[in-house]
């Protein structure tokens, strides 16, 4: 890694932040579309891994027809898939290789006491392609939502 860890590429840093307003944008779509479905009060606040996991589990029922319960299942089980690479952005100092200045390296803190902690390496590009799967999932989720169908 690389020894400054103070400097690091612009590219990156950008890339990073658009993971992160895009999951943030995500988590609030989640919330509102729990508003709608009109989900038990302390869900709201619950954090993001928890939201999914709750709204993985719907059932169609009088609030929410058998059509829209797949939609949004689906789209949480998407965002379940990504959650875990989230989680290691959101929980991580990101560092970057020297000479690799498209490349980061990301430690999740809450792993670190494990005796061999994993890293996650993702390149300016799988950053890219995350902001836009986590896009794709909340415009789904507020198509849904926004379009008011129950």
């Amino acid at each position: 890694m690389h020894p400054n860890h103070s400097f690091l590429p612009k590219e990156l840093s950008e890339a990073r932040s658009n993971v992160l307003d895009a999951f943030a944008n995500l988590e609030y779509a989640i919330g509102e579309a729990i508003k709608v479905i009109e989900l038990e009060a302390g869900c709201a606040s619950a954090p993001l891994g928890q939201k999914l996991e709750i709204l993985a589990g719907l059932k169609p029922g009088p609030k929410l027809s058998k059509a829209n319960t797949k939609i949004i299942t689906d789209a949480v089980k998407q965002a379940q898939t990504l959650c875990e690479i989230r989680n290691d952005i959101v929980h991580s100092r990101m560092q970057f290789i020297a000479g690799h200045p498209n490349i980061a390296v990301y430690i999740n803190v809450r792993a670190i006491n494990q005796p061999y902690p994993k890293a996650r390496v993702l390149t300016l590009d799988q950053h890219g392609n995350l902001t836009n799967e986590a896009k794709a999932i909340t415009d789904c989720v507020n198509a849904w939502r926004l379009a008011d169908k129950r």
